[in-house]
């Protein structure tokens, strides 16, 4: 029998157009990460992926790790909860447990920022959730126990302020109506960031560099201590998630106008992803591909016979790199999907209307200088 042979060329990449779902390679401590818990992902302005778990930070270069994990040339404190580059290309890192880090790339060490209750002109807390640079040089960082934190380290300058809820429950203690951990910033807009509080179902909107409160914002859960602590901004609209089911949509600059969607879970972390949906991540059941317009729902678990599937279902923060690349930090490694992995191309051996050959047999795969395997 005479055909055509057709000979496959196979790239290292996952066309979800091709495969119709979302296919992850995985990261863990067998590759070098510090520890399988990761609570944040950042890609600095070089490339570097960095990855801060609860015992201590580490860098993937697209080929190995490298673990920041020194007590005294790396970051303070081991539970490392967010990372951040200012416009000078400088890195700095938070912990709970250990303050703020300034990483100095050339000597691959990091100065430390601690609180020490004997100098007044020190950071006000080591319990930090959050670091986000502003445009005037300065930091924004969310803190556990002293509220929001405006600080310029290098030169030993901080204040802090804290955010009450305006009105409680019946019924609701009033030591929660001021509530000092701040978990979240969002940069909105030039003159606008968003705070998200660990304080029952509510937000704010401030004016970055004096933390004037600009907008309130109420979660329409039914449960009124709702927390708001994550959020992304998807068109006009703010998406939000946190300590509760469900998925809080508020239209910016109309801040009433919002929309509660209940899902059974805890959201999380919020990405924009394609073709304008949104990844929300959850707390035990994987990940959710959102369409804002129609809510239709994809769905991304962890299968245990799918060696490609979702690395765990407890996600704790995602990240859309500047290549499409989606990160995933879980409660059990790095799950990571790259939209080049596994397409398959075709490439006809002989020219249309060219007299049929026999079948050929192949008995090898060669991979070129560019990659490509053929």
């Amino acid at each position: 029998m005479f055909r055509t042979l057709l000979i496959l060329v196979l790239f290292f990449t996952l066309s979800s157009s091709v495969l119709g779902q979302l296919h992850f390679q995985h990261l863990s401590t067998n590759a070098g990460l510090s520890n399988n818990v990761v609570n944040c992902i950042f890609e600095d302005r070089t490339g570097h992926i960095w990855f801060g778990t609860e015992s201590g930070l580490a860098r993937f270069d697209g080929q190995r790790i490298q673990r920041f994990t020194d007590p005294k040339n790396g970051p303070g404190g081991s539970n490392i909860t967010a990372i951040a580059e200012d416009k000078e290309g400088k890195i700095w890192v938070t912990s709970s447990d250990g303050g703020l880090s300034l990483f100095d790339a050339q000597a691959q060490r990091f100065t430390q920022y601690r609180n020490d209750p004997n100098d007044p002109k020190s950071i006000p807390s080591d319990r930090l959730n959050d670091v986000t640079p502003l445009d005037n040089g300065s930091l924004l960082i969310c803190s556990q126990d002293r509220g929001l934190i405006w600080a310029a380290p290098e030169r030993a300058e901080y204040r802090h302020r804290s955010y009450a809820r305006q009105t409680m429950p019946v019924g609701v203690d009033t030591a929660l109506s001021f509530s000092r951990w701040c978990h979240t910033t969002l940069p909105l807009s030039e003159g606008r960031i968003w705070l998200g509080m660990v304080s029952g179902g509510t937000s704010f909107i401030l004016e970055p560099t004096k933390g004037t409160m600009l907008n309130v914002l109420h979660s329409m859960h039914a449960d009124s201590l709702h927390m708001l602590t994550n959020a992304c901004v998807i068109g006009n609209e703010l998406f939000a998630g946190g300590w509760g089911p469900g998925l809080s949509r508020f239209t910016i600059d109309h801040w009433d106008e919002q929309t509660y969607m209940p899902f059974d879970d805890e959201i999380t972390a919020i990405v924009p992803w394609r073709d304008g949906t949104v990844l929300l991540g959850t707390k035990s059941n994987g990940i959710i591909e959102l369409d804002p317009h129609s809510n239709a729902v994809q769905r991304y678990r962890h299968r245990r016979h799918e060696p490609s599937s979702l690395i765990n279902d407890h996600v704790r923060c995602m990240l859309v790199d500047r290549s499409g690349s989606f990160w995933v930090g879980t409660a059990n490694g790095v799950a990571y999907y790259s939209p080049d992995m596994w397409r398959m191309t075709t490439t006809a051996l002989f020219a249309e209307g060219e007299q049929e050959q026999q079948d050929l047999s192949f008995h090898g795969m060669q991979q070129e200088p560019d990659g490509r395997i053929r």
